[in-house]
This record gives C-alpha cells, sequence and structure tokens, in this order.
C-alpha cells in the first residue's frame, strides 16, 4: 500500500513519521529506511524523532536516487548490478572526459559542436574546458536518466534525433540532439545496462519475484519531486511485493490547486478568450493565491503527480493560530485565499524586506539583526535559526569574514555566533 500524508508544515510531518515509526512491523535489528532529499534534512529529522521518542537509533537515511539503486540490485541481483552505477554523475565524468577527446568523435562532423568548443582554446587550456564540458553532460545526462527514459529508450534504439523536435523549425535543436545521442550511444557500448535500462529489467522481474527480499516498508520525507519515472516503479512494488510506502510531503494548501494558474498565465488566457469574443463574460479562471501559484509551479506538478499514485491518503495539516502578518499569510496560503481582494493591515515585525548594496552589506546586516534577536528572546538558540540565499556558495567568503571573527569575549562581552 502507498500512504501520503501531506502538511503545511515540517514539523507536524516530522510528528506523524515518529508516530508510523512507533507502529512499524520492520525487524528489531533491521534498519529503518527514511529517503531524504539532502543531509541537511536528516540532520534535523534525527534530531526531531529524537526529541519525540528520547532516542533516535537504527535509522538509516540514503538519498532518493541512491536507495532506489539498490532497489532495483534487490530485484536483479548483485550479479547483474554494481553498487556503483557507472552513470551517476560523478562517474559520468571520467568516462566523458576521454569520449570527448576520442578521434573518432573529433573528427566526425556530427560532434562539431562539442569540439569545437573545448579545442577553440590555447593548448594549455583546452584541458580544462574539456573537463567542464564533461562535467556539464554529466549532470544533463543524468537528468535525462530520471526524467526523459523516454529519450534514452530512443537513443538505445538507434534512433539520433525525437519524433518531437524533428520538424524543419527545430532543426538546431535537432543537431544538438544528434550529437547528444551519438555521445549517449558510445558510452552504452561500453556499459549497456544504465538505470533505465536495469529498471526496465526489473520491472519484468519483479512478477517472477526479487532476487532478494525487498525491505517492509519504506518511508519517503520532505522529499518535493520524484520523477514519474521512479514513482511508477514504487508503485510496482509496492503492488507486486506489499512493499508499504509512506510519503510524507508538504503541501502549502489543503485546498484543490493543481489545475490553478499563476497572474501571468491568467493574462495570456484572457487575452486569446478576447481574440474570440466580445467580452470577459463567461471567462473563468482558477488563481487563488497568487505566491502558491507564482512561486509553487514544480509543486503543484509533483501534488497532481502523488494524487494519482497514493492509495491511501492522511491530511495532516496545521492552522496557523500567530496574529500576526506572517501568521496571515500562512492562513492564507493554507485556505489558497488571494487577500488582495480583502487586504488587512496588520503592523508588526513578523516579515521583514531590508535591501543592501552588495552582499557583504547583507551578511553584515543580518549579523547585528541576529544579536539583536538573541538579546531579546533568551531562548532562542542557533538551531532555530535557518539562513537560506540561491547560491550559498557565492555568500560563502562573506559569512566567512563576518562571523568568523574572533571576539574577545571576556573583555567587550559580546556574544560569538557560530
Amino acid at each position: 500500500m502507498i500512504y501520503t500524508y501531506p502538511s503545511n508544515r515540517l514539523e507536524v510531518l516530522a510528528q506523524a513519521l515518529a508516530c508510523q515509526l512507533s507502529q512499524s512491523n520492520t525487524p528489531v535489528l533491521s534498519p529503518q529506511l527514511i529517503l531524504v532529499q539532502h543531509p541537511g534534512m536528516q540532520h534535523w529529522l534525527n534530531m526531531q524523532l529524537a526529541t519525540e521518542h528520547q532516542i533516535a537509533m537504527n535509522l538509516a537515511f540514503p538519498l532518493p536516487v541512491r536507495q532506489l539503486w539498490e532497489l532495483i540490485r534487490l530485484v536483479l541481483g548483485d550479479q547483474k548490478v554494481p553498487q556503483q552505477s557507472p552513470y551517476a554523475r560523478e562517474v559520468l565524468v571520467w568516462r566523458l572526459y576521454p569520449l570527448l577527446a576520442d578521434p573518432q568523435v573529433t573528427d566526425d562532423p556530427v560532434f562539431a559542436a562539442p569540439t569545437r568548443y573545448w579545442q577553440q582554446q590555447s593548448p594549455h587550456q583546452q584541458a580544462l574546458r574539456r573537463y567542464q564540458l564533461a562535467e556539464e553532460l554529466a549532470d544533463l545526462f543524468e537528468q535525462y536518466l530520471i526524467y526523459r527514459p523516454d529519450w534514452i529508450r530512443a537513443w538505445d534504439q538507434g534512433q539520433f534525433t525525437l519524433p518531437n523536435t524533428a520538424e524543419p523549425h527545430h532543426q538546431t535543436n535537432s543537431d544538438t540532439q544528434r550529437w547528444q545521442a551519438g555521445l549517449w550511444q558510445r558510452l552504452t557500448q561500453a556499459e549497456p545496462l544504465h538505470p533505465v535500462a536495469l529498471l526496465d529489467l526489473a520491472l519484468k522481474q519483479l512478477p517472477k519475484g526479487p532476487a532478494h527480499p525487498l525491505p517492509d516498508e519504506l518511508f519517503i520525507f520532505g522529499i518535493n519531486t520524484l520523477a514519474p519515472l521512479w514513482l511508477d516503479f514504487l508503485k510496482t512494488l509496492s503492488s507486486h511485493k506489499q512493499l508499504d510506502i509512506h510519503l510524507f510531503y508538504l503541501n502549502p494548501t489543503n485546498e484543490f490547486w493543481q489545475e490553478a494558474v499563476n497572474d501571468k498565465t491568467a493574462a495570456r488566457q484572457r487575452a486569446l478568450w478576447l481574440e474570440t469574443h466580445d467580452s470577459e463574460s463567461g471567462f473563468i479562471t482558477d488563481q487563488g493565491n497568487p505566491l502558491v501559484t507564482g512561486l509553487g509551479r514544480q509543486g503543484q506538478t509533483f501534488v497532481r503527480l502523488i494524487s494519482d499514485w497514493a492509495d491511501i491518503e492522511v491530511e495532516a495539516f496545521a492552522e496557523p493560530t500567530e496574529s500576526t502578518l506572517l501568521g496571515s499569510l500562512q492562513a492564507d496560503l493554507l485556505r489558497f485565499y488571494d487577500a488582495r481582494e480583502n487586504p488587512r493591515s496588520v503592523d508588526d515585525h513578523s516579515i521583514h524586506f531590508v535591501s543592501a548594496h552588495n552582499a557583504l552589506r547583507e551578511v553584515q546586516a543580518l549579523h547585528d539583526w541576529l544579536l539583536d534577536q538573541f538579546s531579546q528572546h533568551p531562548d532562542l538558540t542557533p538551531k532555530d535559526i535557518v539562513v537560506m540565499c540561491p547560491k550559498i556558495e557565492d555568500y560563502a567568503p562573506f559569512f566567512e569574514a563576518v562571523f568568523a571573527t574572533h571576539w574577545d569575549t571576556e573583555t567587550t562581552g559580546t556574544l560569538r555566533l557560530p
């Protein structure tokens, strides 16, 4: 059976997971498998479970792709599926690097674009540019394996151009597809069993029985997207081998929003309507909360897939209780309500917008603001704070410069932040 637990609060999802773990039928000496998106989520969730149960032990937190590869190994056996995939991104880089310099590639006009990219450099820069290209292609092929299995299967059958990109006005795209397909086919000549091929073999093997016993339960926590390819595989595992799968995911609203559109899409639909109608009479569009529709397109697609995928759904939504601006915003998200229709005046400091002239000043302002919060709220601790930005590596030297300063706390009394 497949159980899904949507909620608008991560803390509630952690409590629901703790409850399910306490009722788990997993043998006491076997680790309970909890799939998480990244190590940061693993650390936070482990602490939450320890707080809930006073102890957290014998838990395994594999990353999704790694665990799904392990499930394929259990179905097909160790002999057919290696422990490390030769199509993992970190391995694929070093397979592509020599391949790009192979004379069969560099002398073939089909590969003129990638060859020109790295060869039109000074001799001492060519190796670096070739490695950078291999790195980008490895990432691209890994994404294709997850989200474009139909392309991979077409390339395996010897097709160089895909049916939906072979029209004349897609000629440039067709040329790109041709050399990408050519590189892929050379990779599969050395290692024919890539993840999509192994997945197809596993699906054929399941009715006959897996090579090794599968786990009784699988928990998936806080993952905001799973490719349809993997969702179908897990669905088949659950139906054939009675594997219970529990998926805990964030959903900003408890209303139906899978078909809602953002303001830009609504304006485009309105313009198309007016091209064939004299007025807006009869024009209907579902917009709802603009933050949900404007910023949650990936989540919208995921929720739509999960709704069709689940056998049983257990809602765990929590109504915001604070009468602050932040609480009002959270309530509007939950109800999928557009507050622009009835604006409310809330004057507090639960949401701040602060601008700065450069990244260093941003970090300095953040540091000073955090010091002020710690002085005003003695119960506040560093674990209650998360700092997010689009590219954390760009800000890393500024955090190092501002937060790692060694103050003499004994003489100045200034709190040092980690």
